[in-house]
């Protein structure tokens, strides 16, 4: 079975993403973390089969290539849209890095030239892609608990102690005999 956090831009993936690679490196499950399905060479399911991956993070995940994996239990993380919104261009403006995303260095300085409305209005076409995904995303997967990323912040335990029980990462994974880290980081 393949466990899968499944997240979006700006709703709590690195966070959490650091959350679990923890988890994985002391229950001993071979853990990834993809940003986005072109790191992977556009096929999700093949590098997760390819890989043996048991915990996936998908960061900016897409329900397209969701839809093609098997065996899946999963927590999907979604956030208010005019959060996700706000933060962005705060983030991309200020703060964001830019080591795995060279195109956010043209667009913060986009955002630099910009008024603050102006701004908003050019990370809203930023954030089209993912807004598009958010509202083709299939709320009613069987084996994937839905969470808002606003009341894992005003609750993280509980919210958290869900989604790990629900993922069935309280225990070491079967035929795991150490704690040592064992997990697989996909970067780009």
């Amino acid at each position: 079975m393949l466990r899968a956090l499944l997240c979006h831009h700006r709703s709590g993936s690195t966070w959490l993403s650091g959350l679990l690679e923890e988890v994985c490196e002391h229950t001993g499950h071979r853990f990834a973390q993809v940003f986005d399905a072109d790191m992977v060479g556009g096929d999700l399911s093949a590098f997760v089969q390819h890989e043996a991956i048991e915990v996936l993070v998908y960061m900016n995940a897409d329900y397209a290539q969701v839809r093609g994996l098997s065996d899946l239990r999963g927590v999907h993380v979604v956030r208010d849209p005019r959060d996700v919104l706000v933060s962005s261009y705060y983030s991309h403006r200020y703060s964001h890095p830019t080591e795995y995303w060279q195109g956010l260095v043209e667009h913060r300085a986009e955002l630099e030239s910009l008024s603050e409305h102006e701004g908003l209005l050019a990370e809203l076409q930023c954030r089209r892609q993912q807004f598009r995904q958010m509202q083709e995303w299939d709320y009613e997967q069987e084996g994937v608990l839905e969470l808002c990323f606003e009341d894992l912040v005003v609750q993280p335990l509980a919210g958290l102690t869900r989604a790990l029980d629900h993922l069935e990462l309280l225990a070491p994974a079967p035929g795991s005999h150490s704690v040592q880290p064992s997990g697989l980081r996909a970067r780009t």
